[in-house]
């Protein structure tokens, strides 16, 4: 069960549901109305992908949302070491039973717990089966990104997810009004919702394919097979007549052949198989370079804002075009102090993470001071206030551990309303005054969080309060929410699956927003926009102190 669990909470509403319908789903296979057939339908796909694998007996399963057991129970014979994992107690428990009766629960393991964060390692499983469960999470996308962490490179992930658009609906005037509602909303681009309510009890999100395959395609997997099933039932026909049940089966042959392609993709449910890339130790050789100049295309057309942000900056501080682009020597600081100020944990490993790496494997000391606690992030809305204000710092202290920082301070304040404090300007100088430092990090000035804009401000006080010789100084505006304009580089091809995996630890932001997919395809963009080479770069906008202070000083006339 999540810690951030609250009783209003989806997945405690969840739990709920499956909690009091225990029974109904142990005799799901044996019922034979149509709703019933569609769900072992979409079993019976689920294994005939499992079965074209030939895994090894002995090979490990996870099967996550494992209800009661019954996919478990298939694992198990085929040979396979299971662990099953549920949010629902007696879910876990009927899982167990259900094992036990055909003495296959002595290479099975049960466990109470959720997706959000699956404990066991990395690399640890070489199949993960998630059927019917991430249309029932917040955080789908979280998800399946923790499935791939822990899945083995070459390993296989299926995922089965209720589909939004359904053949059916268009014989039942019901079904087809919101249909009708949703196209509206598409094209007079209006505010439309994928949740739907399940018995006005919890949400339940309802998906296209071609989202699916988007998002496992940027996390990472390539698809290998799929397929939509399940059709009707067909008003006014009913859900269980003769006529029914075999419009169903001539729609499930057609679609299973891809022969009808728009019918083929309008089945109650869509079940895809993916498998997780293996990552070429040469890095040119990774997904992402496979097509880098649409990678490019897309990606300027993604963040068009960012960019024109930027174009605009330069414009109005033309001074800074054209700039010459210098390779960031790390080198140059062992010995030598550095220190990061990060407005939110994971700011300083989304702007500078591969930079750190660098800095500290060249014996440098790395400070990073954590101005908030992040609790203004949109995963911690249902937080007890004491979970609120100490669940990223936690993380942020595991990271510190991965990357093995010098030294973390924590400033604790609340990032939710954060504004500018003297007393944080105080704190910061104390860490300026016994660190001496060479190089200083900091958020870009022309970044729209407020926070980050703080971070300036705290910095530009310290500075000037500070006995450090400015002209001493180098201050590296790192990227968040903007873009710089780029005078220096660092080239982290060998630091960035590090850089990743200590995003990964930031559970409570990557919920949220996928900084990982973030980093990768800005860090690309970089490197190729700048130098056609593919691979990941950092960049940065390099001032020495007295520089910077005169530039954020100005900004600061020039808004007010």
């Amino acid at each position: 069960m999540s810690e951030l669990g609250t009783a209003d909470s989806q997945e405690e509403k969840v739990k709920e549901y499956f909690n009091n319908r225990t029974r109904e789903w142990d005799s799901i296979y044996s019922v034979k109305d149509l709703p019933s057939i569609i769900i072992q339908q979409r079993k019976n796909h689920v294994f005939k992908y499992v079965d074209s694998l030939n895994l090894e007996k002995g090979a490990r399963a996870l099967d996550i949302g494992c209800g009661a057991g019954l996919t478990s129970v298939e694992l198990l014979k085929r040979g396979h070491k299971v662990v099953a994992i549920d949010v629902s107690e007696n879910m876990v428990d009927l899982a167990r039973k259900n094992c036990a009766k055909l003495g296959l629960a002595d290479n099975g393991t049960f466990e109470i717990g959720n997706v959000d964060g699956i404990d066991h390692a990395d690399n640890s499983f070489d199949l993960v089966v998630a059927m019917g469960l991430i249309e029932y999470l917040d955080w789908d996308r979280w998800a399946v990104q923790e499935m791939h962490r822990v899945l083995k490179p070459g390993g296989h992930l299926i995922v089965t997810v209720p589909t939004k658009f359904r053949f059916h609906h268009f014989f039942s005037p019901k079904d087809l009004l919101p249909i009708i509602k949703q196209v509206l909303n598409r094209v007079f681009k209006l505010k439309g919702n994928a949740k739907h309510l399940a018995n006005g009890e919890f949400k339940r999100t309802l998906y296209r394919s071609t989202t699916v395959k988007t998002m496992l395609t940027r996390l990472d997997f390539s698809i290998e097979k799929d397929v939509s099933h399940g059709y009707g039932p067909f008003f006014p026909l009913g859900k269980s007549g003769w006529l029914t049940l075999k419009i169903d089966e001539g729609l499930n042959f057609l679609a299973e052949r891809k022969m009808i392609p728009f019918v083929s993709t309008m089945g109650c449910n869509y079940i895809v198989l993916g498998k997780k890339r293996i990552q070429s130790v040469e890095i040119g050789k990774r997904h992402i370079f496979e097509n880098i100049e649409s990678h490019l295309n897309s990606f300027e057309s993604k963040h068009k804002e960012l960019l024109s942000s930027r174009d605009n900056w330069i414009s109005d501080h033309p001074e800074y075009a054209n700039q010459e682009i210098k390779n960031f020597d790390p080198s140059a600081y062992a010995g030598e102090n550095a220190v990061v100020l990060s407005p939110h944990p994971d700011d300083e490993t989304i702007g500078c993470g591969g930079a750190m790496i660098k800095l500290l494997a060249s014996d440098a000391k790395v400070t990073v001071i954590q101005m908030t606690d992040g609790n203004d992030t949109l995963s911690l809305v249902d937080a007890p206030p004491e979970i609120g204000s100490t669940i990223r710092l936690k993380e942020a202290d595991d990271i510190a551990e991965v990357l093995q920082l010098t030294e973390q301070v924590l400033l604790k304040a609340s990032a939710i309303g954060y504004k500018y404090e003297d007393s944080h300007a105080e704190k910061f100088l104390e860490v300026l005054e016994r660190n001496k430092p060479k190089l200083i990090f900091v958020p870009f000035i022309n970044d729209p969080h407020h926070a980050h804009v703080s971070a300036n401000l705290i910095l530009v006080e310290a500075l000037k309060r500070s006995s450090l010789i400015l002209d001493d100084i180098t201050i590296l505006s790192y990227e968040v929410w903007s873009c710089v304009p780029t005078n220096v580089f660092c080239e982290i091809d060998n630091e960035f699956d590090k850089k990743c995996e200590a995003l990964m630890k930031f559970r409570t932001a990557m919920k949220v927003e996928d900084y990982v997919s973030n980093c990768k395809e800005i860090n690309a963009y970089h490197s190729y926009k700048l130098f056609k080479k593919k691979g990941f770069s950092e960049v940065f906008f390099s001032l020495n102190g007295t520089e910077y202070l005169n530039l954020v000083e100005n900004e600061m006339k020039r808004k007010d």
